[in-house]
């Protein structure tokens, strides 16, 4: 949907609305804006004909927000305060990095499946589809599964 970027750096912008506007190049669209003055937190969401154009999360340590989510809202009619929340509306779940791409399965939704008894590469295939088209995440699913099982005593 876009581009993501991650930067660090040490000195404050004295604007962030246009410093974000200068990374993002979403000078055309109308941006809304949430500011944490206290906690120095900024989110910036950009729209243009409802839609959602660019999104800027910035603060003085990594950001906490869901990537992906974040990511899979360019685009879409989403309301602003639901993006600026950056992290999927309450009692839907957060995916987690993406592990298999054709699929587009997330590392959180792999354990809950492997949680819920999904202890084969082929399982896991059938409860998410991860694994079931080009196989090239089939090693990190049994590395996965792997590192759920626990420990035998010695």
């Amino acid at each position: 949907t876009g581009w993501q970027l991650e930067m660090a750096g040490t000195e404050t912008p004295p604007d962030w609305a246009k410093l974000a506007i200068a990374i993002t190049g979403a000078g055309s669209s109308t941006p809304t804006v949430m500011e944490d003055r206290d906690k120095a937190l900024i989110r910036i969401a950009f729209l243009a004909d409802s839609q959602i154009t660019a999104l800027f999360f910035a603060a003085p340590h990594p950001v906490a927000v869901s990537r992906r989510h974040v990511t899979s809202l360019i685009g879409t009619n989403t309301c602003t305060q639901m993006a600026l929340a950056g992290r999927p509306a309450g009692g839907l779940p957060d995916p987690g990095a993406l592990v298999c791409s054709c699929m587009n399965v997330g590392l959180n939704t792999l354990r809950t499946a492997i949680t819920g008894g999904a202890n084969t590469v082929d399982s896991l295939g059938t409860a998410t589809g991860a694994g079931t088209s080009c196989g090239s995440c089939r090693p990190e699913l049994a590395a996965l599964i792997a590192a759920a099982k626990p420990m035998a005593a010695e």
